[in-house]
């Protein structure tokens, strides 16, 4: 443990900053991220503003895909572009996943073993309706279940596999943490 991480830890016992906790190197106050770097990132958190060193908090990306290689290059990426991304490769791992760490984006695969990436995005988009839906894919099935999921009264958004990473970067850089908005998979319901 470094000087700067023992004196920032002490920091956070103080019992103005108590309410929040640290999770995976971020502290978070009422689920949203906030600046482990400065008090006054703590105190915006704690007023809900996110953090305060940067003007916003990093998005929290779930990546699903059934190749572990895929998923876990994906998160790579993101990570080193300053998103907070995990990797999980199936479906059902997807909603077990989002249900804890409440992403702000999901970015799954379509056709995979088990449940397909739109059934997954449906499920979390029940448990979690503030987070946006991208769906990737470059296999041929997607079209038929693209299709299915309209007469569903869905709407999704669909980026080309492979994906490339500046236009994956560009497109999520567009999303905000906890904004609210409107995403990609959306009901005509």
């Amino acid at each position: 443990m470094s000087l700067r991480t023992s004196n920032i830890d002490k920091l956070f016992r103080h019992p103005i900053l108590k309410p929040i906790r640290r999770i995976g190197g971020y502290h978070h106050a009422k689920g949203r991220s906030v600046c482990p770097l400065s008090v006054a990132g703590a105190i915006a958190g704690l007023r809900g503003k996110g953090c305060y060193v940067t003007g916003r908090c990093p998005l929290r990306v779930l990546v699903v895909d059934d190749d572990p290689i895929v998923a876990d290059t994906i998160v790579s990426i993101l990570k080193q572009h300053s998103f907070e991304a995990t990797a999980v490769y199936s479906g059902e791992a997807a909603i077990i996943q989002a249900a804890e760490t409440r992403p702000d984006v999901l970015l799954t695969d379509v056709v995979m073993h088990g449940m397909t990436g739109i059934d997954a995005a449906i499920k979390i988009k029940e448990l979690r309706p503030k987070c946006r839906v991208l769906l990737f894919s470059g296999n041929p099935a997607t079209v038929q279940l693209l299709a299915e999921a309209e007469l569903r009264g869905y709407t999704l958004e669909v980026l080309p596999k492979p994906l490339p990473p500046n236009a994956l970067i560009e497109r999520l850089s567009s999303f905000t943490p906890d904004s609210g908005a409107e995403g990609a998979l959306s009901s005509a319901a």
